[in-house]
């Protein structure tokens, strides 16, 4: 029993533990991606939706996320 109860002890430190701190790694460098990409954008102009990076629309001179224009 001592057995199986280091075994899942060293499954946990060596395989689930780097598997958590990857996914934490991945997810942070995703948002701060995504709110970097969503500032920049908010400071552009533009006169067509054309003018705006792959994602936003033009609305009101300014380049908004898609998700947002559905909104409102």
């Amino acid at each position: 029993m001592e057995y199986l109860l280091a075994a899942l002890q060293v499954l946990g430190i060596f395989v689930v533990a780097p598997i958590l701190v990857g996914l934490t790694i991945v997810k942070t460098l995703e948002f701060w991606g995504l709110r970097t990409v969503r500032r920049a954008s908010s400071n552009l102009t533009c006169s067509v939706d054309a003018d705006c990076p792959q994602g936003f629309v033009c609305v009101g001179g300014r380049c908004i996320p898609l998700a947002e224009a559905r909104l409102g």
